[in-house]
C-alpha cells in the first residue's frame, strides 16, 4: 500500500492531572501541531473518528470520551462540515450478521459515554451495522496477506475524506494489546471477524492487516489515544486499570509508530503501577488460545468453535515481540523500528526510559 503515510514522529503530550476536559483539549491542539497542523482538512470535508467502543464499559475500556470531544471541536472549528463518530463493538455485545441481529453500536455509545462526548463536540454518530449486511464493501489490500477471504469494511469510509483514529492504551486477552492496529477489528464485518477468530493460526497477523485496505490507509491523517488510564491485565473490557501520572496524550500520524510508543506506556504501567497480585492472575498469554476457541463457540456455535485453529500467544516483552505490532511496523514502517519521539513536556525518567526503549 504505497499511499501510506511513514512519518515517525510521535508526539507525547503531558497533561495536569487528573487531565481534565480543557486539558485534553489544549494537549489535542499541542500534539496536532507537532505533528504539522490539520492542513489536510480543507472547508467543507466530512471526517471520521474511529473510537474503540469494544464493550457498554467506561473509559479505559473505550476511548477516553473527553478526547473524542476535543478532537471533534478542533476538527469544526478548522471548517470541516461533518464529524462522525463510529465504530462496532465486539460481536459478543452487537452481533450483526446477515440473518442474526443483537445489539446496537448507538446503544453502546450511550452506556459508556461516548454518545454525550461526541454530541458535545458537535459529532454525528454511526454504527457501521447501520446501514445492513449489504452496506460493506471488499477493500484491497497487498498487504491482507494472511486472509484467505474478503476484509468487509462498511461503506462509510467511502463517504467521508479522512479518518482520525481516536484508540485507547491496554491489555489484551487475545493480542497482548489493544492499541491503534488491534482497533481496526471495528471495522469488519461479522463473517471477516468470524474469520478473524475462527482461522487463529493467523490471528494476529491479521490484525494489523485490516488498516492496511487502500480505503481506510488513503484517509488517515492522525492518530491519537489519551493514556491518563490503562487497562494492564486481562482486557479489553476489564482488567486492573492504572492510573498513569503525568496523563500522556499520544499521537502521531503513523499507526505502527504510535503503538510502540504506547506499548512502551503500557508496559511501565504494567510492570511499575500494577500489583504482583493483579499481573499473578492475568490469563495471557497462556489462555489466549482456548479462550478465543471459546469465544468462537459462544458467539458461532460450538462446532465453529471446535473447529478453530489454536495459536501460540508471544509473552509480554518489548513492542517488537508483539506479533500484532511487528506485523504492523513490516506494513507501515518498513525499515524503521524505533519511532521519532517528540516530549512536550516534563515527564519521569522511569516512564520516558520505557517507552524509549520499547
Amino acid at each position: 500500500m504505497d499511499s501510506v503515510g511513514l512519518g515517525a514522529r510521535v508526539a507525547l503530550v503531558p497533561m495536569a492531572a487528573p487531565a481534565d476536559a480543557a486539558e485534553v483539549e489544549a494537549a489535542a491542539r499541542h500534539a496536532i501541531e507537532e505533528l504539522g497542523g490539520l492542513s489536510w482538512l480543507k472547508r467543507g470535508n466530512r471526517v471520521l473518528l474511529k473510537v474503540t467502543s469494544n464493550s457498554p464499559n467506561p473509559y479505559p475500556a473505550t476511548t477516553r470520551p473527553e478526547l473524542v470531544t476535543a478532537v471533534a471541536r478542533l476538527l469544526r472549528a478548522e471548517g470541516a462540515a461533518r464529524v462522525i463518530m463510529a465504530d462496532h463493538p465486539g460481536v459478543q455485545f452487537v452481533h450483526h450478521g446477515r440473518d442474526r441481529q443483537r445489539g446496537s453500536t448507538r446503544a453502546t455509545f450511550k452506556k459508556n459515554g461516548l454518545e454525550r462526548a461526541a454530541l458535545e463536540g458537535g459529532a454525528e454518530i454511526a454504527g457501521f451495522e447501520e446501514p445492513g449486511y449489504d452496506g460493506f464493501f471488499a477493500g484491497e489490500s497487498r498487504h491482507a496477506q494472511h486472509w484467505t477471504g474478503p476484509l468487509m469494511l462498511p461503506n462509510l469510509i467511502r463517504e467521508v475524506d479522512h479518518i482520525v483514529y481516536l484508540p485507547r492504551v491496554s491489555a489484551h486477552v487475545l493480542g497482548g494489546a489493544t492499541l491503534a492496529l488491534k482497533a481496526a477489528v471495528g471495522w469488519l464485518r461479522e463473517d471477516s471477524r468470524r474469520e478473524l477468530h475462527q482461522q487463529a493460526d493467523t490471528f494476529l497477523w491479521k490484525c494489523a492487516e485490516i488498516a492496511s485496505a487502500r480505503e481506510i490507509a488513503d484517509r488517515i491523517r492522525l492518530v491519537i489515544s489519551d493514556a491518563s488510564r490503562a487497562i494492564t491485565t486481562y482486557g479489553p473490557d476489564f482488567g486492573y486499570s492504572a492510573s498513569i501520572d503525568p496523563p500522556l496524550l499520544i499521537a502521531s500520524t503513523n499507526l505502527a509508530m504510535h503503538d510502540v510508543a504506547a506499548h512502551g506506556v503500557l508496559s511501565y504501567a504494567r510492570n511499575t503501577l500494577t500489583p504482583a497480585w493483579a499481573r499473578a492472575i492475568d490469563s495471557y498469554p497462556a489462555n489466549a488460545s482456548w479462550m478465543n476457541k471459546f469465544f468462537v463457540s459462544m458467539i458461532w456455535g460450538v462446532p465453529a468453535g471446535a473447529r478453530s485453529s489454536g495459536f501460540r500467544a508471544p509473552k509480554r516483552g518489548r513492542a517488537i515481540d508483539n506479533t500484532i505490532i511487528r506485523r504492523g511496523l513490516e506494513i507501515w514502517s518498513p525499515g524503521a523500528v524505533e519511532p521519532h519521539l517528540f516530549w512536550a513536556g516534563e515527564v519521569p525518567g522511569p516512564l520516558r526510559a520505557a517507552v524509549a526503549s520499547a
